[in-house]
């Protein structure tokens, strides 16, 4: 078999695995046919399972074409292009931050079915990347109604020669698009392809009344929520998060893990213990009740360990916390500094969630005016946050 046939195989299984999840029907189903994924991927990228050596191997097109095109076909799997902002795949197997990838096309097609953008729409995508979305949106809406901004002037670099060797011409971009929306406003529709830690109100006024926003809204406590916004015509914008997903954040919205680190370590002798009661059920189980968490309590960022240990720390970067259970189930031993008591913010947030039913994520909505964001459960009538409702 050739490789041509073998990839042919591999992209009809590809798409058979996401006609069998619901996620290729109408368009999406003519596009995800035409447009050619290989043609968007480097020839090495990194495979996102990390080896026992604690790396991340590359996929070769060289060294291996069929591995590689496994890879790319791969309908569950993203694959990294960049790491650390500057690192690529050229420099061999790697241990880093994700900070560019192709997203796996079980993620490409349910965002483009949630944009639901009709024919003939002006587009704007935010994060351009390998160039494989923009593809697929102008697919659907023609090349001069897309409009694709990078901040890297690398990637674009990149994704504009694959978009023009694959036969597609949209606007790119090289920019922040997070600051100003660029060029042809107002848009019908607004994607972003990395999460960000709130909707810039550029995007709001960049796009139609009745148009759509729809973007991964990042959280505190590990994952994003996609959210689908519509603009009304007073210049806000409000919606429903339709799912769970997991997003690199946009460029200049990275962790705060160094800082949080280093306030740690320079106050670690002078943290107090306690014995503390407690009872968080299956939080750290459940990524709606994790989500849930953020959305009551947005300030604190949360993350729990293998051994069950729940590291917390303020936004602000003036308080943590270590709380570690007690073999007794119902307790924890708490060491915490600064002024926020963040293990009684996990331990309320957990309440909450557990006296509002354990809501998933499609109940939470958002609204986004030029004043800020509000976070609501069910309706835009029952704002989440502590001290809100």
């Amino acid at each position: 078999m050739t490789d041509a046939h073998y990839r042919d195989e591999l992209k009809q299984a590809c798409a058979d695995q996401l006609t069998a999840d619901g996620h290729l029907h109408g368009w999406l189903r003519t596009a995800f046919a035409i447009v050619p994924r290989e043609a968007f991927v480097p020839d090495r990228v990194w495979w996102p399972v990390m080896g026992p050596d604690g790396t991340f191997p590359v996929r070769d097109r060289t060294a291996d074409p069929r591995a590689w095109l496994e890879a790319v076909y791969d309908p569950h799997r993203p694959l990294i292009t960049q790491m650390d902002d500057h690192l690529d795949p050229s420099a061999g197997p790697a241990a880093g931050r994700f900070s560019s990838s192709i997203s796996a096309p079980d993620i490409v097609c349910p965002m483009l079915h949630h944009l639901d953008v009709p024919g003939g729409h002006g587009v704007l995508e935010i994060g351009t990347g390998s160039g494989y979305n923009a593809a697929m949106l102008c697919e659907r809406v023609g090349s001069s109604n897309v409009i694709t901004v990078e901040i890297d002037e690398r990637i674009v670099h990149h994704a504009r020669q694959s978009l023009y060797a694959a036969g597609y011409r949209p606007h790119v971009r090289c920019g922040d698009g997070t600051r100003q929306v660029h060029g042809a406003a107002p848009f019908d529709r607004v994607i972003a392809t990395a999460s960000t830690r709130a909707i810039p109100y550029a995007w709001i006024e960049g796009t139609v009344p009745g148009g759509a926003i729809l973007a991964p809204h990042a959280t505190t406590t590990g994952p994003s929520g996609l959210v689908l916004l519509r603009v009304d015509e007073a210049g806000a914008a409000a919606g429903r998060f339709v799912e769970l997903v997991d997003f690199m954040p946009l460029r200049g919205q990275v962790s705060q893990g160094d800082a949080v680190a280093r306030l740690r370590e320079s106050t670690w002798d002078a943290a107090e213990t306690a014995t503390v009661e407690g009872d968080l059920g299956n939080l750290g189980d459940n990524r709606n009740g994790l989500f849930a968490l953020w959305a009551r309590h947005p300030t604190l960022r949360a993350a729990r360990n293998p051994e069950g240990t729940w590291w917390l720390s303020s936004t602000d970067l003036t308080s943590w916390a270590a709380a570690r259970p007690r073999p007794d189930g119902e307790s924890f031993r708490v060491k915490r500094h600064g002024p926020h008591d963040l293990f009684a913010e996990l331990a309320e947030g957990a309440e909450w969630w557990r006296v509002s039913g354990w809501p998933e994520v499609a109940r939470f909505g958002l609204t986004v005016t030029g004043e800020g964001e509000t976070v609501w459960l069910d309706s835009p009538g029952r704002p989440v946050a502590a001290g809100l409702g």
